[in-house]
């Protein structure tokens, strides 16, 4: 059921985003900045709690809701699973600057390929980048417009964001139940940029770490994974 539900999610979300997202977002925001207000003492064990609520918290609430519903309205569950799967899988953004860039590189501009990857979308919201424990180092923007360095940023980057916005996800949403591995990605995602650009220092040094380094746990089994399996496959061809 979940490779079903994997495929409905990603066929959606290639068409547009989940509705009411935004309204999800403006509630995640609301509901870290409260947390960090009541939980911030300035010391890592009070981000890791307040962490924990949120992100674990929910991720719960999600997989126990469908363990509930899947005993008699089994379709309403599965429907919910699909949906929460979709808010997470946001990657047409990024998909349609890399196509940008592509053109740009095929009509011999590097000067407009650079452009694409100064706008890029996922760097501009400080998502962009997969975890150190992934890779050993990002692709910078490049200073020359040689379209060899270009195309080297703009996989490295979109490669990033693929682990973000549809590696992950997919992953823990196949190994958690209910939707439970969406929520844990998404929310995760939420945290890390509210705290990690919160424009207080106090938060930035204590809840934005420990989101940023949470989040990197999350992205870091599921890096390995596709590496390993991208590997596999460059053997055999």
């Amino acid at each position: 059921m979940s490779l079903i539900g994997s495929g409905l999610a990603m066929l959606l979300a290639s068409r547009r985003d989940a509705p009411g997202a935004p309204s999800i977002d403006r509630a995640l925001a609301r509901a870290a900045d409260w947390t960090e207000l009541h939980l911030n003492g300035g010391r890592p064990a009070h981000a890791a709690l307040a962490w924990t609520l949120l992100v674990i918290g929910l991720a719960s609430v999600a997989a126990l809701t469908g363990a509930l519903l899947a005993g008699s309205l089994w379709l309403l569950s599965a429907l919910l699973s699909v949906y929460l799967l979709w808010l997470v899988l946001r990657w047409r953004p990024v998909a349609m600057a890399f196509d940008r860039l592509r053109w740009a590189l095929a009509e011999g501009r590097p000067d407009l390929a650079l452009e694409v990857l100064d706008t890029w979308p996922v760097a501009e919201a400080g998502s962009a980048g997969m975890p150190d424990t992934a890779v050993a180092t990002q692709a910078a923007v490049p200073t020359t417009p040689s379209p060899l360095a270009i195309a080297e940023s703009a996989i490295g980057r979109a490669a990033a964001d693929l682990l973000r916005d549809v590696y992950a996800p997919l992953f823990w949403f196949a190994l958690l139940p209910g939707g439970a591995g969406a929520v844990l990605c998404r929310v995760g995602e939420a945290l890390a940029l509210r705290w990690g650009q919160s424009p207080e220092p106090a938060v930035r040094g204590t809840f934005g770490q420990w989101a940023l380094l949470a989040r990197g746990w999350v992205e870091a089994l599921p890096a390995r994974v596709t590496a390993t399996l991208a590997a596999i496959v460059g053997d055999a061809a």
